[in-house]
């Protein structure tokens, strides 16, 4: 318009969209052809012709973008866990002017699509730790495309790992379990196990002990967590529970009272009680026992108590064997000491130490007899040393015979009619030879007890030994000097009287040798001893104090 302005636009975009702007902007939301028309108006009223023309609008790109979330909790994550499955959320993805029909996902950032679904959303477990390209392409129902990226740290998962022993466990036995998990992340450490024992047992301890106590097979898992929230793949171990041997054990006891003792007698009963055995997981079908230690079993039975009386007296060793449900054996041995028949003891007595004596003197001599099963016919036989005199005290109901140097004393009495342990004492004495060459001899008594119903032959216990000397040491004379009668009295008191004491500084302020002592005489340091033997009142045969 030469000589005016226009001051009026009519917009017509082709859809009953229209605007008055003279420089509008129009988006259309569908895809076609589109006329659109422009009339424009002067300042004097003139209207234009309508100028139009033909626009084709085509697809719109559609709008990729996806985000990872936890599979359990929805909460966004930057950092996903090797091997733990996640969550690709493609949900924020759309296509203005249709639909996305498909979702192309690269997961390493090749170039090469590792999965195509119809879904915006996809589950994925990152194959490989470290900082990789997650590529996105959508694309819609035109075909259009659009692709989005990012940059994901897979970090590395922590690996739970364990050792156990020992390595074939029974139920009796206690299980250690030691952790030997790592953590990947070099800058992290696990901070959390959980065990499962297969028997909905458990445990959060980093190395715990357990004890199955039933036979069987377990898989014993552990899952381990870092401090990043990093969980292991469970790891398992299938381990095999044995059969636990059973415990044996035993004690005897009087089949009467029930009390326990250590020394059964022989030929008594005596109650064997194994009832203190025991088998953790199962029970005991067998108790075989060895009466004698010789490796061969002499009874086996269902029951844990039997009655036994013992046939050899002294120490045997005694073994029970038990065997259980599964035919596990275990072995209990003890030593028991059986009492004999009859327990014969000797005792000298010759007033002076470790049974010395002096020429021409007499020695008492006990026999003690405990008889402690039924005897029928007891007998008791004693050589005396050659050249001694033997004069019987008391025979205790016994016969005595003497047959040259051996003495046989003869019982004419049942025993055991009235109890164990009864008892009888044959006392004699002995006068040992007047003279001797040496200055000490040694003499020995032998004796055996003896009977037939049962058969029992038994060496006499006890002292067997005398040692006749002609020198005894000066404190040892002086202490047993009778100063009344003027002569040696060897079962006088160990003490030194003070009559002994005047007798000895006689003999110290004179000089003469002192009896029995083979020439010797007291001299200063002697006579000192002597007095304070005296004053201490201490026995001859121990040191001064």
């Amino acid at each position: 318009d030469e000589d005016g302005e226009i001051v009026k636009w009519e917009w017509e975009f082709g859809e009953e969209a229209v605007s008055s702007v003279q420089d509008p902007e129009f988006q259309f939301t569908e895809r076609g052809t589109y006329t659109v028309r422009l009339t424009v108006t002067d300042d004097r009223g003139l209207k234009s012709i309508a100028y139009e023309q033909e626009i084709v609008v085509g697809n719109a790109a559609p709008f990729a973008g996806f985000v990872l979330r936890d599979l359990e909790t929805m909460t966004e994550i930057v950092q996903p866990h090797l091997d733990v499955i996640t969550l690709l959320d493609a949900r924020m993805s759309y296509d203005l002017d249709g639909d996305i029909e498909f979702y192309q996902w690269d997961f390493d950032g090749d170039g090469i699509v590792d999965l195509e679904t119809e879904s915006s959303e996809t589950e994925y477990a990152f194959g490989e730790p470290g900082e990789l390209e997650v590529v996105l392409i959508v694309v819609d129902d035109e075909g259009g495309e659009e692709t989005c990226s990012q940059i994901v740290d897979v970090l590395p998962r922590a690996v739970a790992m364990f050792e156990y022993e020992p390595m074939a466990p029974t139920t009796a036995e206690m299980i250690s379990f030691t952790d030997s998990s790592e953590d990947v992340n070099e800058d992290g450490e696990i901070v959390k196990w959980e065990w499962e024992f297969g028997d909905e047992s458990v445990s959060s301890l980093q190395d715990p002990e357990f004890r199955f106590t039933e036979r069987g097979t377990y898989t014993v898992r552990l899952t381990v967590t870092d401090d990043r929230g990093s969980k292991s793949i469970a790891y398992e171990q299938e381990i095999i529970v044995g059969n636990a041997a059973p415990v044996a054990g035993f004690v005897l006891r009087d089949p009467e009272t029930m009390a326990e003792y250590v020394q059964p007698h022989l030929g008594v009963t005596a109650m064997l009680d194994a009832s203190m055995s025991y088998d953790l997981d199962g029970d005991i079908e067998l108790y075989r026992w060895d009466f004698d230690g010789d490796g061969i079993i002499d009874l086996e039975t269902e029951s844990s108590d039997i009655e036994y009386a013992f046939q050899e007296p002294g120490e045997i060793v005694l073994s029970l064997t038990v065997v259980d449900d599964e035919g596990k054996v275990e072995e209990y041995s003890k030593t028991v000491d059986i009492l004999p028949s009859v327990l014969a003891v000797r005792f000298i007595e010759t007033c002076m130490p470790d049974d010395w004596t002096l020429p021409g003197s007499v020695v008492q001599v006990s026999i003690v007899l405990s008889v402690n099963t039924l005897l029928n016919g007891l007998s008791v036989s004693e050589t005396i040393p050659s050249g001694w005199t033997f004069a019987e005290v008391d025979n205790d109901g016994a016969t005595l015979r003497q047959n040259g140097q051996t003495m046989e004393w003869l019982f004419l009495e049942k025993f055991l009619d009235d109890g164990i342990d009864v008892q009888r004492e044959i006392k004699y004495t002995l006068t040992s030879l007047a003279t001797i060459t040496d200055d000490l001899v040694q003499s020995n008594i032998h004796g055996i007890v003896g009977s037939s119903s049962p058969r029992v032959s038994l060496a006499i216990s006890g002292d067997d030994r005398v040692t006749v000397t002609k020198i005894l040491p000066v404190p040892v004379v002086i202490s047993r000097w009778n100063t009344l009668d003027a002569k040696l009295d060897p079962c006088l008191l160990e003490l030194i009287a003070f009559d002994q004491i005047q007798y000895a500084v006689s003999l110290w302020l004179s000089g003469d040798e002192v009896p029995s002592t083979g020439g010797a005489t007291i001299g200063l340091l002697t006579m000192q001893d002597l007095i304070a033997y005296w004053l201490t009142d201490s026995s001859v045969h121990d040191p001064l104090p």
